[in-house]
């Protein structure tokens, strides 16, 4: 396995930016795609086969296509102010 990673390959099709504020609370998500999420600041959790699993800042994380999960965003103190 840990040469796995070595021998990914991905295939993109699409490629977006979206700006998520902390109300940004999805459940019951099993999207045809894989997503691919790039987390820059706040608190970011997904439900994954029954466990929640925090998104760390400053890493890309790829949840595969049709793996059902919900993500729920908090948003930091001083954020929440400026909304």
């Amino acid at each position: 396995m840990a040469g796995d990673i070595d021998q990914t390959r991905l295939l993109v099709v699409y490629s977006g930016k979206a700006f998520c504020k902390g109300n940004w609370n999805y459940k019951d998500i099993c999207s045809p795609f894989a997503r691919i999420y790039h987390i820059t600041k706040d608190k970011v959790q997904t439900g994954l086969s029954e466990k929640t699993q925090a998104l760390h800042e400053k890493r890309m994380h790829i949840i595969p296509a049709f793996m059902p999960h919900a993500t729920s965003v908090t948003a930091s103190p001083d954020k929440r102010q400026q909304e």
